[in-house]
């Protein structure tokens, strides 16, 4: 299953916890807010999860390829 991964670059505060929990998958990007780095693979999609989880202020949101929402539950 892919995944869309979306970050609210309004709600980012530029904390890291993403980073820290999945360096692979998010960076910090030059005005300090999370972004996600250039391709990643379905064994990654549970470190996705658990690097959303991580975001304090929940900024990065998951939904699956029939764009249901996975990630925070609504």
């Amino acid at each position: 299953m892919k995944q869309e991964i979306s970050i609210n670059e309004n709600s980012c505060m530029g904390c890291g916890a993403c980073t820290i929990v999945a360096p692979e998958i998010f960076e910090l990007n030059k005005q300090n807010i999370s972004s996600v780095k250039t391709g990643y693979t379905e064994k990654q999609e549970e470190l996705v999860l658990r690097a959303a989880q991580a975001c304090p202020v929940k900024a990065i949101s998951i939904k699956d390829e029939q764009n249901n929402q996975i990630y925070p539950k609504q």
